[in-house]
């Protein structure tokens, strides 16, 4: 291709473009020695940048475990708090001997505090387990303030002993209803205790046993099972509600 002036003549400054193209030099960074010379050194930019980061993040990262790591003790802090720590430890001893102790001895009080077991009482009192009554019945006849001792303190209780009939009298008004005097021992010996009376009972009353005889009379010998009642200041006698009345 040819240049051209206005007038369609070769213009003398003109050239042929091939042949300014072909003449032109070539640029060194397109040959192919220059291309991978550049490529290495952009490899080598490339690791400097990543060691340069490596380090940075080590050295923060060091940093970070220095100030999680506590503050080293010098020997002679250490030897302080290892007095002090032994100190607390023997000042805490005696308070732990001291609740050992206390307990020890609470345990001990509430086991000298257990009462010991009583054994129950008999259902029915006589002159072999009740000392009392023994000796209330072989005592004088005249010995008043032992009666009354014994029927209040006996009240409600159920005593049985061997007596007799001493007297029935018929209660005024009344032709089924008596007051039974009766007395310690078989009828006829020598009088001893207290006198004892079914104070206005009828015959069924007395659950008289056994069941064949029919009537109670004055000097009839009996086993006497009763309840204590009170005692009857007035008549001087230990008056007894009836359970069983067994004539001997």
């Amino acid at each position: 291709m040819k240049w051209e002036d206005a007038d369609g003549q070769p213009s003398g400054v003109g050239h042929d473009w091939k042949q300014a193209q072909d003449s032109e030099p070539e640029s060194p960074m397109r040959k192919p020695g220059a291309i991978r010379l550049r490529k290495a050194m952009l490899g080598i930019v490339a690791l400097a940048a990543a060691i340069v980061v490596f380090n940075v993040a080590a050295c923060v990262g060091s940093a970070t475990e220095r100030s999680r790591r506590p503050a080293a003790t010098s020997p002679s802090v250490a030897a302080d708090l290892s007095a002090t720590t032994i100190a607390a430890e023997t000042v805490e001893q005696p308070a732990t001997t001291e609740a050992a102790t206390t307990e020890a001895a609470a345990t001990g009080a509430a086991t000298t505090e257990v009462p010991m077991a009583e054994a129950p009482e008999p259902e029915v009192l006589t002159a072999d387990n009740c000392p009392a009554l023994a000796s209330v019945l072989a005592g004088s006849d005249q010995d008043f303030g032992a009666f009354e001792s014994f029927g209040s303190e006996y009240s409600g209780k159920t005593i049985q002993f061997d007596a007799h009939v001493a007297d029935m009298q018929r209660v005024e008004g009344t032709k089924t209803r008596f007051n039974v005097l009766i007395c310690a021992g078989d009828y006829g010996a020598t009088y001893t205790g207290p006198n004892f009376q079914y104070h206005d009972v009828n015959f069924y009353g007395m659950h008289v046993e056994p069941s064949s005889v029919d009537s109670l009379a004055a000097g009839m010998n009996v086993r006497v099972t009763a309840t204590v009642a009170s005692y009857n200041k007035y008549s001087s006698m230990i008056e007894l509600l009836p359970v069983e009345t067994l004539v001997r």
